[in-house]
């Protein structure tokens, strides 16, 4: 079984949020600072450190083997993160505060959401489907 993953920008978004909220069942959000284009890694180290285990239990097992859609967010370079009025800080439903992040989203409208850097240490098969 597979699905798919759905890259988009920080404007991007919302669009890409409420399209696959109308299709139903649970989806997946990952949020990661974006590219420096100085150094080709991504400004944010947790983001980097946070990126295997990311790999292994979205991409590798929900996205792969349980066919959960993924909605991938670049949230921008580290001033447009920081800006207070960021498009994700200020999503309605969300409010990501902390980079990276990982949130489930079901029908029934719970919500568990994964911020930097301690709670990945949470993040395993059983927490992220027990939404």
């Amino acid at each position: 079984m597979k699905s798919s993953v759905v890259k988009v920008t920080a404007p991007e978004f919302a669009a890409a949020f409420d399209a696959q909220k109308a299709a139903g069942g649970k989806f997946i959000c990952v949020f990661k600072g974006g590219i420096d284009p100085a150094t080709n890694v991504s400004w944010c180290p947790d983001c980097v450190d946070a990126e295997p285990t990311i790999k292994k239990y979205i991409f590798d097992q929900a996205v792969n083997e349980k066919g959960i859609a993924v909605i991938e967010c670049d949230v921008g370079q580290k001033a447009e993160w920081k800006n207070p009025d960021n498009v994700i800080r200020k999503h309605p439903v969300l409010k990501i505060q902390k980079v990276p992040a990982v949130s489930m989203i079901a029908d029934v409208g719970v919500f568990t959401i994964y911020e930097e850097p301690v709670s990945y240490t949470h993040l395993t098969l059983p927490t992220i489907y027990s939404v």
